[in-house]
């Protein structure tokens, strides 16, 4: 699996997969299919229909998901759409079980769609979350980039948005970095979210999988060069 050490305080705000492939034929049965199965049922008992699931079947809006599955404690989540799906994770304990929930929905989902068909896109995003503690106004400290304005003033600056996609081996990696974000009433939090994604591409359940594993990897390495060792210390 990963070959990463999980840190003890991780940043982690929310962890997503999304698969978007061509719309159902009739997204009834899909949807009422995915409610049936007992797995599904034993994971995710919650169901509940999202504003999504008015809109006319026949002109579907690309990406809309219309049904939300939740456990127990509203911490796990999975999506569906006519032409979506997926995976949330608000209390993320780890890839391995985030790679499980997201093997347990592709393989219910796979009695219903043909994933081997062109998948328009896949992706596996990590939204990570930093509190600006620091006492020299460097809202970057927790990361190892500079700031590139020299007139910096947290005071004076109400949003910074930096953003960067770039072509790693088979997939995209864009890293959105956010200032200042308010968080469950926190101020001044930066935000760091990063999204492996691939377009236009073929695979099997299994495929599936495996290029989770490989985003993981990506992504892992990426957020591993962002942070910096004094906001490591204080994490691992």
């Amino acid at each position: 699996m990963s070959s990463h050490i999980t840190w003890k305080n991780p940043p982690i705000l929310e962890v997503i997969f999304e698969i978007r492939f061509q719309p159902v034929a009739d997204y009834a049965i899909f949807v009422g299919g995915m409610a049936a199965n007992n797995a599904i049922q034993n994971q995710y008992p919650l169901v509940e229909k999202l504003p999504g699931s008015d809109f006319p079947p026949l002109s579907p809006i690309e990406g809309v998901v219309r049904h939300k599955f939740l456990t127990n404690e509203k911490t796990d989540i999975f999506q569906t759409g006519q032409d979506v799906i997926s995976v949330n994770s608000l209390n993320y304990l780890g890839f391995e079980k985030f790679l499980n929930q997201i093997k347990l929905v592709i393989n219910s989902a796979n009695k219903f769609i043909d994933f081997t068909k062109l998948t328009k896109r896949i992706a596996l995003r990590y939204i990570n979350k930093f509190e600006n503690n620091d006492d020299n106004n460097n809202i970057f400290s927790a990361l190892t980039i500079r700031n590139p304005f020299d007139d910096f003033d947290s005071i004076k600056t109400t949003e910074i948005f930096l953003r960067r996609v770039k072509e790693e081996e088979n997939l995209f990696l864009t890293t959105n970095i956010q200032y200042p974000v308010v968080i469950n009433d926190i101020q001044n939090n930066l935000v760091l979210d990063i999204e492996a994604f691939c377009l236009g591409s073929s695979l099997s359940e299994l495929e599936i999988l495996d290029w989770c594993i490989n985003s993981h990897e990506t992504i892992s390495r990426n957020f591993q060069n962002l942070v910096s060792e004094k906001e490591r210390s204080l994490r691992e």
